[in-house]
């Protein structure tokens, strides 16, 4: 009798996990769409886009630009201007650099790994790897996002931080993707909120982005444009 009821519960378990997963490759498989299918969003991997806004450090908003080049998930570069001084950070594969305007340095393995976490969330944002096989995905319900009706995912890979995404349940659009992961070697909760999507070159994607950091507003910009360059020169991602 025991073995019965335990295959039972085994089995009620196996089928509603089932029909949850159903259910979560449903909302993203919608989303893919609205984000302009899999082909368009296939070219978002490789990109290039310019950014204006604010980072809030230590509190304070100081304003910003940069110019940034993906391509994705191993390689990024971020051309930053904050007060007045020009930074530049690049990540190619297992290796990162930084350079403040004058000296370069060769990042050390604990920021090499938030940068590569980084680029792994701007991958997955992409949407497609997400229905790759090696993706558990689960249905987080419903839930309000900047006050809007949105559906959740919850995005689980092995060896990469899982992400709770929640996308408009009206249009598809994505509006959040959430995390636990690190900061300068100290585990946090990150949030980015994205709104104001627009279609560049057949791909719908958000024109503005609200990050926070346990909570705390981190940054906040705008994207002036956004490109896909059928290749990108290696000497883009070399040692600054």
């Amino acid at each position: 009798m025991k073995t019965t009821l335990a295959l039972a519960a085994l089995f009620a378990l196996t089928t509603t996990a089932l029909a949850d997963e159903k259910e979560a490759r449903a909302i993203l498989d919608k989303a893919v769409k609205a984000h302009g299918g899999a082909t368009a969003l296939a070219k978002a991997t490789r990109c290039k886009r310019s950014d204006a806004g604010t980072i809030y450090l230590q509190g304070k908003p100081v304003a910003f630009t940069s110019q940034v080049t993906n391509d994705l998930p191993e390689r990024q570069r971020f051309d930053v201007e904050l007060n007045k001084q020009k930074i530049t950070h690049v990540l190619n594969g297992e290796k990162a650099y930084a350079n403040d305007g004058g000296t370069t340095a060769t990042l050390q393995p604990q920021r090499v790994k938030e940068l590569r976490e980084e680029a792994y969330v701007d991958w997955a944002i992409t949407l497609v790897p997400l229905q790759k096989g090696d993706v558990t995905l689960a249905s987080l319900g419903k839930a309000k996002v900047a006050g809007e009706a949105a559906v959740g995912v919850k995005a689980a890979r092995k060896g990469k931080p899982e992400l709770s995404l929640y996308f408009s349940e009206k249009t598809g659009l994505l509006l959040k993707v959430a995390w636990r992961g690190s900061m300068t070697g100290v585990e946090v909760d990150k949030e980015r909120q994205y709104s104001a999507h627009k279609e560049f070159d057949g791909v719908k994607w958000h024109t503005k982005e609200a990050t926070s950091v346990n909570g705390k507003k981190f940054t906040e910009f705008t994207l002036g444009d956004l490109t896909f360059p059928a290749k990108l020169d290696a000497k883009t991602f070399a040692k600054p």
